[in-house]
């Protein structure tokens, strides 16, 4: 076999891996994110973008066909767009998700939304070992540099993780391939050029915060040309990237009022105006560590990256690969800081995907350091090889991948069991249903109730009061339980209530009476 060979057989052998690990995990999920079931519902229900009925008699058929598209309703592009439209993301990531779920009308699983993921994991894990081959030139290094990513927790739980985020990270590595590509294949210029517009409209139908990357990455980009005083290809590359934008905004125009007016546009003008790169700088820190170096202290990761970027460069000097290396340092370093400062959650998923650009820069950094010392130390790849699994077993012994809810096995198990039975659900507000549509979907007879003050307020409606069990559902977020109980007590005297599940947003109650 040539050497060409051995690189496809390496490769393939790592996706077959890769994809049997994934497929193991996702086994194990139980439960779903809030988050994760308006990926369904957002996708696949008929016109309705969120459970609305509330205060009146529903059945479980009703919470499947938001989360499920119906045999009639397959395929139904002109739904995704609306439910889209009164949303705060972009759609083509429902798109997709819609299209999988429409080759299985009426089935809800877990895997509608995995398979997708799955598949961008494995799309994002091909493109980091080519980009990474393209920059270090070392087969076994680009595939240990993709491995370092693939293998992270970071890498698994965003592939767990049943959002847009793994389609994201997708993009940005094409994004940053592709410029590569036109760099150094000048004579097919025009082709990267069209595919590099054609990544930019699919970005940013992606998720919005694409475009804070992307402008990183053009604009320092636009300044590299100019210092090499190539102001044609200043201008080709910035039209390109204008016209990939525009085509976005044309074909969603809705947008521009996500932007500019929505929850989250205006969450994020906040920070901007309230620019503060320390406020949350820690907590993000803190991500980096439990996602991919596991135990080791931020700073002694930082320190290592910039020692080993210092070597490359200074091997490197004026050379193509070390502008663009630096390119890829200051962009990643500068949405990282964008991102934690203008986001109003601080939560990991909204750096998941420069996640990639991260492990390529350490693991290139670890072989630079071993390399400088090559006089005293010949194995350079078993040396880097070792570090870098020594990094992810530090990972994996001090986290474990999210977004699994293995306790939610149970609750289902509950479901299941009394889904002949009737349903009283509270909450104090609307949206919060959406937690426990992928339970609600189990019963025949539902009644979902708002309440404002769960202490004062407890629905005494006569069908509950004389039914001889129900199930009662607590949603919420912040109710004490005790009061709570106290208040169903005192509306349900002769009712006896059992607690048969609980957790930070759920409750289960099995109400009899004699």
């Amino acid at each position: 076999m040539n050497i060409k060979s051995h690189r496809l057989l390496g490769w393939s052998i790592c996706l077959i891996v890769l994809l049997c690990i994934t497929i193991y995990i996702g086994q194990q999920k139980a439960g779903f994110h809030i988050d994760e079931l308006y990926s369904y519902g957002l996708s696949n229900s008929y016109y309705m973008p969120f459970p609305q009925r509330m205060n009146e008699w529903v059945t479980g058929q009703d919470y499947l066909n938001y989360l499920t598209p119906s045999t009639e309703y397959t395929f139904q592009y002109d739904s995704v767009f609306y439910n889209q439209s009164q949303d705060v993301h972009p759609p083509l990531y429902y798109i997709l998700f819609h299209s999988i779920a429409s080759l299985f009308p009426g089935k809800f699983s877990p895997w509608i939304g995995l398979s997708l993921n799955i598949f961008c994991y494995l799309v994002s894990f091909s493109l980091l070992c080519y980009l990474a081959k393209c920059l270090t030139e070392k087969s076994w290094l680009s595939l240990l540099i993709g491995l370092s990513w693939a293998l992270s927790i970071g890498a698994l739980n965003m592939t767990m993780f049943i959002r847009m985020y793994s389609l994201l990270t997708v993009w940005q590595l094409c994004l940053v391939t592709l410029t590569y590509q036109l760099y150094h294949k000048p004579k097919q210029a025009n082709f990267y050029l069209a595919c590099l517009g054609i990544i930019i409209t699919l970005g940013g139908l992606t998720h919005y915060y694409f475009y804070i990357f992307a402008g990183c990455w053009i604009a320092f980009n636009c300044l590299y040309l100019l210092w090499q005083r190539r102001l044609k290809a200043v201008f080709v590359l910035g039209t390109t990237a204008l016209s990939g934008l525009a085509i976005a905004l044309m074909l969603f125009p809705a947008s521009l009022n996500h932007i500019t007016s929505s929850n989250r546009g205006d969450e994020v003008s906040q920070g901007l105006r309230h620019f503060n790169p320390l406020l949350n700088l820690q907590t993000y820190l803190n991500f980096l560590s439990k996602d991919l170096w596991g135990s080791i202290p931020s700073w002694v990761i930082i320190i290592l990256l910039l020692a080993g970027l210092t070597l490359l460069l200074k091997a490197s000097r004026n050379s193509f690969t070390a502008h663009f290396i630096s390119m890829l340092s200051i962009v990643t370093g500068s949405y990282f800081i964008i991102i934690e400062t203008v986001s109003a959650y601080q939560t990991a998923r909204y750096i998941y995907s420069i996640y990639p650009f991260i492990c390529l820069l350490i693991v290139w950094a670890i072989y630079e350091l071993w390399s400088s010392i090559q006089p005293k130390i010949s194995n350079t790849w078993l040396l880097t090889c070792l570090s870098v699994f020594l990094m992810l077993a530090l990972t994996w012994y001090h986290s474990s991948v999210s977004y699994l809810y293995p306790e939610r096995a149970h609750i289902s198990q509950i479901s299941k069991a009394n889904h002949a039975l009737p349903v009283l659900v509270l909450t104090s507000q609307r949206w919060m249903i959406t937690k426990a549509v992928d339970q609600l979907l189990y019963y025949d007879n539902i009644y979902p109730m708002t309440t404002p003050n769960m202490d004062t307020a407890i629905d005494t409606q006569g069908d509950f009061q004389t039914a001889k069990a129900f199930v009662l559902m607590v949603i919420e977020d912040d109710f004490d339980n005790a009061e709570v109980k106290a208040s169903i007590e005192a509306a349900y005297p002769n009712h006896h209530f059992q607690k048969l599940y609980e957790d930070a947003s759920l409750t289960y109650y099995l109400s009899t009476q004699p």
